[in-house]
């Protein structure tokens, strides 16, 4: 035997022995503290969402290859209901894969059809499934919508007639699930000749040319990157409105198919057909159709690119307020983060909302989220600052102290995040300050929920004084807002403040974002979204708010300093150091 195989052979083992040893390794003394917390967390959560998931699984309809869910069936007609949405799954080789939906009534009459089922929407319910608005409340419309399905086949029909004149309506059409589609292949023909485009749904958002030549499926369809084909078609009449022929929203691409249009948007591809100028007793028929196919065929099926880990130098945006929901979808989100060039700042918190609602488990799946793909995810420890350490269905483990902190360090987390909407606890309370203090000396930023009411106890209010009574803390970053008539005392408060910054989230409009420029605050305007459950919400709010900005007269190193050039100063890293100057 040669002496390189030995060596090679020696190596493997070596490898394969440190895995078994890791595998078995027991946790850190800081690692079993977050352990113990969240196998707590989970124990409850489990049991809380069991019988949930029994009765959901109970209302689930299967026929043929599709899988829909969100359908309450009822005996019969029970009157005025409200919205809710209609998940539809495809069933691609061994995996259900999302395809979208659209809304649908709360509840629904599920009746025989012919090799299938007929879903039958009871009516009049409010904003019959449609677009929101008071015009769409009951007295507005009248008329039925029926969902055909088969195994080869969803037949969605709209047969309405208007009880009253209005401006505007949008029928709802299907919402394809932008995980799942992005990077598809859409194969369209016109006048005889095949075309493919790519459906990029990320940042740059947009068809793009394919620029090898793919042969076209048997019949023309949009194709996954998972080999989930869906081929749509559309019919429609219309009398007594006008169907919508614009050219849509600044920004963003729309594509014409078969009649309806199709925005292509960051985080977003949805049909859309629009009504203007409705007249009392007009009348609207919509028909669409989805056929759905897995495609086997790697000519025809899309490449399921692989991106490589971030370098934080050519970042393009850090959001500071993110959230893992028991929903989140991992892989989809680090895709969506490392192909957007996007680190995701997740803020931790203990919140099990309810059975079928949201569940926060706190620090643990942070920790594991931070450790599987650090270039993407960064974590914000979770505090505890009321007297008891209670937050909603979770149990009680006391105030944080400082202790708390050093172990959130160690751990890796470089900030931290608070939430108190829950309790009466006021977030200037010096019971805190050991946790300020602890946070300040170890330069660990601190994103705080804050309450709407300039005087509550987690007011923006109370937060300027933390901020002031420990100038040492990098970032006291406020979360949400506060009420309009509050804004110029938040101006006074961020002016005064070096180290107090406003989280965008309830600021991203136009408006509201002139407002804070007019004020000489964008070196105080963050990016942050508050998002928990979609992977692809990452790009849609960093392209939204990136959109807006624009339009509301910022420059490019002042959008370059709110999306990504905050946290340098905020985590002393600075490889995201983008327009200095901006931020002075």
């Amino acid at each position: 035997m040669n002496k390189r195989l030995i060596f090679s052979l020696l190596a493997l083992l070596l490898i394969l022995t440190a895995g078994v040893a890791a595998a078995g390794s027991k946790p850190t003394a800081d690692e079993a503290v977050l352990l113990e917390r969240w196998q707590t967390l989970d124990r409850l959560n489990q049991a809380m969402q069991k019988p949930y998931r029994e009765s959901q699984a109970a209302k689930l309809l299967e026929v043929g290859p599709w899988r829909l869910a969100g359908l309450e069936a009822v005996a019969s007609d029970t009157g005025p209901v409200g919205r809710s949405y209609l998940t539809i799954y495809f069933h691609a080789g061994e995996r259900w894969l999302k395809v979208g939906g659209f809304f649908i009534a709360g509840r629904a009459l599920v009746e025989e059809a012919p090799g299938g089922k007929r879903i039958r929407m009871v009516f009049p319910h409010d904003r019959f499934n449609l677009s929101s608005g008071p015009k769409l409340q009951p007295g507005f419309w009248t008329g039925t919508q029926v969902i055909t399905v088969t195994p080869d086949r969803i037949v969605n029909e709209y047969d309405l007639t208007a009880l009253a004149a209005s401006g505007d309506m949008n029928v709802s059409l299907p919402y394809f699930d932008a995980d799942r589609f992005d990077e598809a292949y859409l194969y369209t023909a016109a006048e005889g000749r095949h075309q493919v485009n790519l459906l990029d749904l990320g940042l740059e958002s947009g068809l793009k040319e394919v620029p090898a030549r793919r042969r076209p499926p048997a019949w023309l369809a949009l194709v996954s990157r998972e080999g989930m084909g869906i081929k749509l078609s559309w019919r429609h009449q219309v009398e007594g409105a006008r169907v919508v022929d614009d050219p849509g929203s600044p920004g963003r691409t729309y594509l014409r198919l078969a009649g309806p249009r199709f925005v292509v948007d960051a985080g977003r591809f949805s049909g859309s057909f629009g009504l203007l100028d409705i007249q009392a007793g007009a009348r609207v028929r919509v028909v669409s159709v989805m056929e759905g196919h897995y495609e086997r065929d790697r000519r025809v099926v899309p490449p399921n690119r692989v991106y490589p880990p971030l370098d934080w130098r050519q970042a393009r945006a850090f959001d500071s307020h993110g959230h893992f929901d028991q929903s989140m979808p991992m892989d989809d989100l680090i895709r969506v983060l490392r192909k957007n060039r996007i680190i995701f700042g997740v803020t931790s918190i203990e919140y099990l909302e309810g059975a079928g609602h949201r569940a926060f488990l706190g620090d643990q799946p942070v920790l594991e989220a931070m450790r599987r793909a650090p270039d993407v995810i960064v974590g914000f420890g979770f505090v505890r600052l009321n007297p008891t350490g209670s937050y909603p269905n979770c149990p009680a483990a006391g105030r944080s102290g400082a202790a708390d902190v050093e172990r959130l360090k160690r751990l890796g987390f470089p900030g931290l995040k608070a939430i108190e909407k829950w309790s009466p606890a006021n977030y200037d309370d010096p019971a805190n300050d050991p946790v300020y203090a602890a946070a300040a000396r170890l330069r660990m930023p601190i994103v705080f929920h804050a309450g709407f009411d300039w005087s509550n106890n987690c007011s923006a209010s109370r937060l300027a004084e933390v901020a002031r009574r420990h100038p040492d803390l990098p970032a006291v970053a406020i979360a949400h807002g506060s009420e309009a008539a509050d804004f110029d005392k938040l101006v006074e408060a961020l002016r005064k403040t070096p180290n107090l910054y406003q989280q965008h989230m309830h600021y991203g409009s136009v408006a509201d974002l002139k407002r804070f420029r007019e004020a000489g605050l964008a070196a105080k305007l963050v990016f942050a979204t508050d998002n928990q459950t979609e992977a692809t919400g990452e790009a849609a709010a960093a392209a939204g708010l990136i959109r807006n900005l624009r339009q509301a007269g910022y420059t490019e190193p002042e959008i370059e300093f709110i999306m990504v050039g905050y946290a340098a100063g905020w985590l002393n890293e600075p490889r995201l150091r983008r327009s200095a100057a901006a931020g002075k």
